[in-house]
């Protein structure tokens, strides 16, 4: 009884010690990037749930009014940083009165994710999600 009560003490340590891990620098998990994300400055949603690197997914931008604009966004890096491509914006008929310019919102840039934010830099400034 002494013997397998010393042995499991033995597995159990020995356990806890495999787990404990080196440290890390990354303080915790970081949020994952394809994920929904709202904006600092207006709360609005960027919704990449579901992505995968190097792999178009489907977004949409909605405006005033509701017209509504449909793309194709792909993410090209790693969790950390990257690029980002938007192409393939059309207007969704009946959405709203009126196209408003879906075709301007084709565009490349990059991404930093990091502390749990990610930081996207394109061709019209920075926005900035948590």
């Amino acid at each position: 009884m002494m013997k397998t009560r010393s042995l499991f003490i033995m597995f159990l340590l020995g356990s806890i010690t495999a787990c404990g891990g080196g440290g890390g620098s990354d303080g915790g998990v970081e949020k994952d990037i394809f994920s929904l994300w709202n904006r600092t400055t207006d709360n609005s949603p960027l919704e990449l749930t579901g992505g995968t690197f190097s792999t178009n997914i489907g977004i949409s931008f909605f405006f005033a009014g509701g017209a509504q604009c449909d793309c194709d966004f792909g993410v090209l890096g790693t969790q950390s940083s990257g690029t980002y491509v938007i192409n393939s914006c059309f207007y969704r008929s009946g959405s709203g009165s009126s196209d408003p310019g879906c075709n301007a919102l084709n565009q490349t840039g990059t991404y930093t994710n990091s502390n749990n934010t990610l930081t996207i830099v394109g061709p019209n400034g920075t926005a900035v999600y948590q």
